[in-house]
Order: structure tokens, then sequence, then C-alpha cells
């Protein structure tokens, strides 16, 4: 069985997933408060990718399902 993540592991894995947050709310156009307007075709995919890999880092980082057997991450990742 592997060992629990280590302190770097974990910080690198919170700063990309910081990052790629302030991506997802850059590219939602967060910052315009005056109009409602539907997000591009562009924009909402890059949301949804990085929504995704961000649930997988939590899952394999912070869940350690890397660690786990192949049957927990055939479940739990498409």
């Amino acid at each position: 069985m592997r060992a629990l993540p280590g302190t770097r592991r974990l910080l690198i894995t919170w700063a990309l997933l910081m990052a790629l947050t302030v991506v997802s709310m850059v590219s939602a156009r967060l910052d315009q408060t005056t109009d409602w307007q539907a997000l591009p075709l562009w924009s909402a995919a890059l949301v949804l990718i990085a929504t995704g890999f961000k649930a997988h880092r939590v899952l394999m980082v912070y869940l350690n399902l890397r660690a786990a057997t192949l049957a927990w991450q055939g479940f739990l990742l498409p």
C-alpha cells in the first residue's frame, strides 16, 4: 500500500486547484455584473474541463484514490 501524500504534493495540488478556480472564474466572466449573457461555447467547455480536472485531483490526492484498488478507481473515476 502506498503512503499518504506528502506535504509538497498536497501544497502543489492546492495551488493547482486555486489556479484552476481563477481560470474558471475568469472564463465564466464573473467580473461582469451589469448584464447576464450566455457563455460562449469555449468558455463553458473550459469551465467544465477545469472542474473535471479539479475533481480528479481531489480524488487522487486528497482522498488518496491512487493507492486504492482498481475496483475503487473504476467505481469513482469515469
